[in-house]
C-alpha cells in the first residue's frame, strides 16, 4: 500500500510539472504595461532620412505633432513623404498609450490605397513629395495617446513622425481657411480638395487620394460656362460634363484616370453664419444624399451646405473668385465635422 501511495504521489507531481510547463509555453508573460513597463521601453531611433510631415496639423513641440481631439473623432491625416537618399517604400501607422513605445500597428479596415489588409501603404519611387491620406479614429478611455508614423526605406532604414493626442471634450470641428481652387484649365491651382484634411490635390496625389476628395471646383466647358462646386464623379456628368483626363504616375501607372471617387452632396444654405456654426449646428444641417452632387456658384460671397461621402456635414463659404472661366479660381473657407 505504501508503494502504491508513493506511486500516485509521484504521478501527481509529474502531472503538475507537465501542465505548468505546457501553460508557460502556450501563454508567455504579457509585455509590461503601466508606468514601470513604459519606462523600461525605448522608442526606435531614426535611421532613415526621408522627410515626413502632416500637412494639416502643424502644431509641433517636444518632438511631437500635438493635436487636441475628442474621443471618437475621425482625424484625417494628410501625410507627406519626401525622398532622401534612400527610397521610401512603405508607410505604417502605430498607436500606443506609452510615450516610449512604437506601439501596435493600426489596421485601416475598408480604407482605399492600403495593402496587407489595411496595415500598409506602398509608396511611389519619386523625387517629388507624395501625399497619402488615412482616417484615424481617436480611442476612448485615454487623456493622452500617441500615434507613430513609420516610413520604411531601402536598406532597412526607418524614419518616424510622432503625434501626441490630447484627448478631452467633444464636438470639435475643423476649419480650413483661405483655400484656392482653380478652374479646369488653371495649372497654378488644384481643383480638388479633401474636407477631412483641408489639403488640395493635383495630378498623382489626386489619383492616390481620390476616395478622400469630396469638394471640387469645375467650370462647364460649353456655354454658358457655369461654375460649380461638386463631387469628383459629378465633374464628368451633366450639367458639368468635363472630358476625362489621365496623368502619368510612373510605376503606379502611366495613364491613370482622374475620374471616380465617392459622392458628396451640396445644397443652398440659410441660417447660422459660417463663423458662428458649432458642431451641433453642422449636425443639424439639412443637406442629405437626396441632394445633387453639385451646386452652381453664380455670385460671391455665398455659403453652401455639403455632406461628405462618410456622413460628415459642413459649410463652404465662397469668398471671392473669377467665375465662369476655366482659367479662373475661387477662394473658399470650409468648416466641417470630424
Amino acid at each position: 500500500m505504501r508503494k502504491i501511495a508513493y506511486f500516485f504521489a509521484l504521478a501527481a507531481i509529474s502531472s503538475l510539472v507537465v501542465f505548468t510547463s505546457c501553460k508557460k509555453d502556450k501563454d508567455p508573460e504579457p509585455e509590461p504595461t503601466g508606468p514601470n513597463g513604459c519606462d523600461a521601453q525605448t522608442f526606435p531611433t531614426n535611421t532613415g532620412n526621408a522627410t515626413v510631415r502632416l500637412l494639416n496639423f502643424t502644431n509641433t513641440s517636444g518632438g511631437f505633432v500635438n493635436i487636441n481631439a475628442a474621443a471618437g473623432d475621425v482625424l484625417a491625416f494628410a501625410i507627406e513623404v519626401t525622398k532622401g537618399t534612400n527610397r521610401p517604400q512603405k508607410l505604417r501607422v502605430y498607436q500606443t498609450d506609452c510615450v516610449n513605445s512604437k506601439g501596435d500597428i493600426v489596421t485601416f479596415t475598408g480604407q482605399p490605397g492600403l495593402e496587407d489588409g489595411g496595415k500598409r501603404i506602398d509608396l511611389r519611387n519619386t523625387d517629388d513629395p507624395q501625399v497619402r491620406n488615412v482616417n484615424y479614429t481617436v480611442p476612448s478611455g485615454f487623456s493622452t495617446y500617441y500615434v507613430n508614423i513609420e516610413v520604411d526605406e531601402s536598406g532597412d532604414k526607418y524614419t518616424y513622425l510622432r503625434i501626441k493626442l490630447n484627448i478631452s471634450g467633444s464636438g470639435i470641428v475643423d476649419t480650413w481657411s483661405n483655400i484656392t481652387l482653380g478652374g479646369n484649365s488653371n495649372t497654378s491651382y488644384a481643383s480638388r480638395m479633401s474636407s477631412g484634411t483641408g489639403q488640395t490635390y493635383m495630378a498623382c496625389n489626386a489619383v492616390a487620394n481620390m476616395e478622400y476628395i469630396d469638394i471640387t471646383y469645375a467650370v462647364s466647358t460649353t456655354s454658358p460656362y457655369n461654375s460649380y462646386l461638386c463631387s469628383n464623379p459629378a465633374r464628368f456628368l451633366p450639367p458639368i460634363s468635363l472630358g476625362v483626363s489621365t496623368v502619368n504616375c510612373g510605376e503606379d501607372g502611366t495613364s491613370l484616370s482622374t475620374t471616380g471617387g465617392n459622392p458628396s452632396y451640396f445644397k443652398a444654405h440659410s441660417g447660422v453664419s459660417f463663423d458662428a456654426a458649432t458642431d451641433a449646428d453642422l449636425s443639424a444641417l439639412t443637406v442629405s444624399t437626396s441632394d445633387p452632387q453639385y451646386i452652381q456658384i453664380s455670385s460671391t460671397p455665398v455659403t453652401v451646405q455639403f455632406r461628405s461621402y462618410d456622413g460628415r456635414k459642413g459649410l463652404i463659404r465662397v469668398n471671392s473668385g473669377t467665375l465662369n472661366d476655366t482659367n479662373g479660381s475661387i477662394n473658399i473657407d470650409v468648416k466641417v465635422q470630424r
